[in-house]
């Protein structure tokens, strides 16, 4: 049995912010509109940020609230890779975030 259901998101991605410690953003990408066709993601971000110390890290997040004629999940595996990519170790880490933890998967 199968249901689409729409999972709201509790905040825009817009909400994210844009310096966090030591990390500053210093671009932010918009997709066109045949992106997001293809995607159709409720909401993502797409943006660089740079350490002080002048490291950079680019930080995508795709949010897939569901929901009929959303759109379906995007795995780096299939996305990524086809795109030039190369797979490296991946692994599941705990950040904290206020008083709480969060568990996330750690690809590169």
């Amino acid at each position: 049995v199968h249901a689409d259901i729409r999972v709201p998101m509790n905040r825009p991605f817009s909400d994210f912010p844009v310096n966090h410690l030591d990390w500053h953003m210093v671009s932010q990408a918009v997709f066109g509109e045949r992106t997001l066709a293809v995607l159709k993601p409720t909401d993502y971000l797409d943006r660089k940020y740079v350490r002080d110390n002048g490291q950079p890290v680019n930080l995508y997040i795709g949010y897939h609230g569901g929901g009929e004629g959303g759109g379906e999940l995007h795995s780096p595996r299939n996305c990524m890779l086809g795109s030039g990519w190369r797979e490296g170790p991946e692994q599941q880490i705990t950040i904290p975030v206020g008083n709480r933890k969060l568990q996330v998967n750690k690809a590169v």
